[in-house]
């Protein structure tokens, strides 16, 4: 969520949403009527889960109206390039069928990711974000707070909020939505295919993930794909960005790019590099996990709200 350096190049459809509740916000009620309001919107009696369920079913209804929800894998372009400088670490070319929509009965090993304790609804993250590479002052980085709202491990799916403090020209928090892709051999490779990011991206930003390091080669040879994520100590993801929450599009930032995300399985703690070409590259975002104490309202099979 870097600073926006110029002009919004898109409308959002979402940027009037209010009556957002964080996590972490408390709700202030009316003594006279009883009211419940949050401290960032402006709505009554609207709570943060059904915000993000509304957010859900309006992005659904767009998608399905312009034709776009055929499939959550997007076609991924077959690479010009006849190569991808070694120096990066290019990823081999996977034949037609396996480039993005994989089938994972091809290879046992194969398997989406399982189950991660700190990977659930209703986690919540603290961290900040180094706008610059040559920040060197904590003064620099923004304080960011991350909720994980849904898990669906079956479609490679995940959402959440994301809150940045102290952002320069912004006069309250910035709340933001996210979605996000699990990388899991079957729904998401390795390879992004969309967002502006090709292959040539993406060997830039994995290998810089220590979690990576022991999956570089078979990613390479397998054109994305890797065996071993079920277990693997890390889970990689992709979050992108979809709409400011409680701010409107001209506060500043720009949600263009996204985040190549990656988390470690026994420690919780979360590392993510932002990628737009029209920021500063290689934006490190750095998060702990916090304390989940409110996972109530959730189906545990599905993390389905109710």
């Amino acid at each position: 969520m870097p600073v926006h350096r110029e002009p919004q190049r898109e409308a959002r459809r979402f940027r009037d949403v209010a009556g957002w509740v964080f996590p972490d916000e408390r709700a202030r009620s009316d003594p006279s009527t009883g009211a419940t309001t949050s401290t960032v919107g402006t709505n009554t009696g609207v709570t943060a889960l059904q915000q993000l369920r509304f957010l859900r079913e309006l992005r659904a209804r767009e998608l399905r109206a312009s034709g776009e929800e055929s499939a959550r894998v997007e076609p991924c372009p077959r690479n010009t390039d006849s190569y991808v400088s070694r120096d990066v670490a290019s990823f081999a070319e996977a034949s037609p069928t396996a480039e993005c929509a994989m089938d994972c009965s091809e290879e046992q090993d194969l398997r989406r990711p399982e189950p991660c304790s700190y990977l659930q609804p209703g986690q919540q993250y603290q961290g900040t974000q180094r706008v610059s590479q040559a920040s060197a002052t904590a003064s620099e980085d923004w304080g960011v707070q991350v909720c994980i709202e849904e898990v669906d491990l079956e479609t490679g799916y995940v959402c959440g909020s994301m809150r940045a403090e102290n952002v320069p020209k912004a006069k309250s928090p910035v709340i933001t939505f996210w979605e996000g892709d699990i990388i899991d051999n079957v729904n998401h490779s390795f390879i992004t295919c969309k967002w502006g990011a090709d292959k040539k991206i993406d060997v830039k930003h994995w290998p810089k993930f220590d979690g990576f390091e022991p999956l570089r080669k078979r990613v390479q040879s397998s054109g994305g794909r890797c065996g071993g994520l079920s277990t693997h100590t890390h889970i990689f993801m992709r979050w992108k960005e979809r709409n400011f929450v409680n701010v409107r599009e001209d506060c500043g930032l720009t949600i263009a790019g996204f985040y190549y995300i990656c988390i470690s399985r026994q420690t919780g703690s979360i590392e993510g590099f932002y990628h737009d070409p029209h920021s500063s590259p290689f934006q490190k975002l750095q998060l702990r996990p916090l304390r989940a104490e409110w996972r109530l309202g959730y189906v545990s099979s599905q993390f389905e709200y109710r």
